[in-house]
């Protein structure tokens, strides 16, 4: 995935559909909506693109988001939009699937995502704020045994609620601008080992809109590791392996 390429059009196809999927979740006013959905999964398929661009394999098997444990999965979003709609369905299969949902989202985010489950009717009892910080200090102290501890502390909080397991969602922006760049990427090296074997699964939301045009938090390097530290993608509402 690059900012820029000779003879590529993606980057203006990305702001045109961008664009586009504003002015139709304005006008439906509902996000889920089936052709807002429609217009979302345009910039998956560009942003797949991108991905392939950098020499990156897809498996052609999909995985749905039904059954997830012991996955690191990555999510581009090209947008607060494109971001919002791909993460409602996969936090319902979660809540469905009687798992806990953590999130560690910038705030307005955040609030914004919590109206949204209240709009659609899904229930918003087994989501909450888990403070990105708390894993980035785990992870500086005792590196991956920390990240492991903490992450079975929250699983013995799962046990005692009688959910199955939890869906850990994190945004790489956020972790960044609440901690810095060598933390949060020190983090990333050890998290899809950390969560192997347990009941638990990870996605990192990549702003590749901020990467490609202004690169305040999510620049070359973590892009690059993004790739290469994850081992799905999250790609319409299924889990491809990245080979």
């Amino acid at each position: 995935m690059k900012p820029t390429c000779d003879g590529c059009n993606i980057k203006a196809w990305l702001e045109e559909n961008r664009k586009s999927l504003i002015k139709l979740v304005s006008e439906k006013d509902n996000i889920l909506n089936e052709t807002v959905v429609n217009k979302s999964q345009l910039l998956d398929q560009f942003i797949v693109e991108c991905v392939k661009c950098d020499k990156r394999k897809m498996d052609s098997k999909i995985m749905t988001l039904d059954d997830i444990f012991g996955i690191h999965s990555t999510f581009y979003y090209y947008g607060r939009e494109h971001l919002l709609i791909n993460l409602l369905p996969y936090i319902k299969h979660g809540v469905d699937n009687n798992e806990l949902i953590t999130v560690s989202l910038s705030k307005d985010i955040y609030d914004q995502l919590m109206e949204l489950l209240d709009f659609h009717g899904i229930s918003r009892s087994g989501v909450k704020f888990f403070p990105v910080k708390n894993m980035v200090i785990a992870n500086n102290k005792n590196g991956l045994e920390g990240v492991r501890q903490l992450l079975s502390a929250l699983l013995e909080e799962v046990e005692s609620n009688k959910y199955k397991g939890a869906r850990v969602i994190g945004q790489p922006s956020f972790a960044i601008g609440e901690t810095s760049k060598e933390d949060f990427l020190e983090l990333e090296k050890v998290l899809t080992e950390a969560i192997i074997g347990l009941n638990a699964s990870g996605l990192c939301l990549y702003d590749a809109f901020d990467y490609i045009h202004n690169r305040e938090f999510i620049d070359e390097d973590i892009i690059n590791h993004s790739l290469e530290t994850h081992s799905h993608l999250l790609y319409s509402n299924s889990l491809f392996k990245i080979n």
